[in-house]
């Protein structure tokens, strides 16, 4: 995925040269679409994660959110041009969230599973 998104963010013109597209405007709307795509490839990881770790709240919220970034899409994206503007700040937004929960999920667990004497330090 790494490699994926710096080679359209590194060569963007040239992919651009080959699609008879290459101007600033589209380079910058290929930019975008890179970052959108890094946190939505990062929230499929982390939802896949938890459900093989049989987390469900967390699922849920996989869920939750993606039906939120969706309806954030289509509530205030009218043109494309407003799509490209709201994506990638919806989906940074939805992958900290979710990061985020995943952390807390995941200290609880260790915590959890600490034993008794490292419990009372």
């Amino acid at each position: 995925m790494a490699g994926g998104a710096a080679g359209l963010i590194l060569l963007r013109f040239f992919w651009l040269t080959l699609l008879a597209k290459n101007t600033p405007a589209a380079g910058g709307m290929l930019v975008q679409l890179t970052w959108t795509m890094v946190s939505i490839c990062l929230i499929q990881a982390f939802a896949a994660w938890a459900l093989a770790s049989r987390w469900l709240k967390l699922s849920l919220l996989y869920g939750a959110l993606g039906v939120a970034y969706w309806l954030t899409l289509f509530s205030l994206g009218k043109t494309f041009a407003d799509f490209l503007r709201i994506m990638p700040v919806t989906a940074v937004l939805t992958m900290v969230i979710l990061f985020a929960c995943w952390w807390l999920t995941m200290w609880r667990a260790e915590k959890a599973e600490a034993p008794a004497s490292e419990k009372l330090k």
